[in-house]
């Protein structure tokens, strides 16, 4: 049995097309988004748009909550706090000395 589409990246089996890694599609003329968007976005002619709090090209890298108020470098997801900040966020100024003097 052929298949109706033919299968443009793929092979057919019994009326239905195996596709070719990278791509989907009834006929496998669909090319896949990397990653499938890690499950973080949609795919749309092989580009992610990522849900909100995800980037990238595949959307697997975590914002940060309010880009740690830019008192701090995001990496993926977690807030690394400049000096004299702290806090979950980097949201709190940091206590000179530790209080201590």
């Amino acid at each position: 049995m052929d298949c109706v589409f033919g299968c443009v990246n793929g092979e057919c089996h019994n009326g239905t097309c195996a596709c070719t890694a990278g791509w989907s599609g009834v006929a496998c003329d669909v090319k896949d988004c990397p990653n499938k968007c890690s499950q973080q976005g949609t795919c749309f002619n092989a580009v992610c748009t990522c849900d909100p709090g995800w980037r990238g090209d595949d959307c697997s890298v975590k914002l940060c909550h309010k880009n740690c108020h830019d008192q701090g470098a995001c990496d993926d997801g977690i807030c690394n706090c400049f000096k004299g900040f702290e806090g979950s966020f980097c949201e709190l100024l940091s206590c000179p000395s530790d209080c201590n003097g």
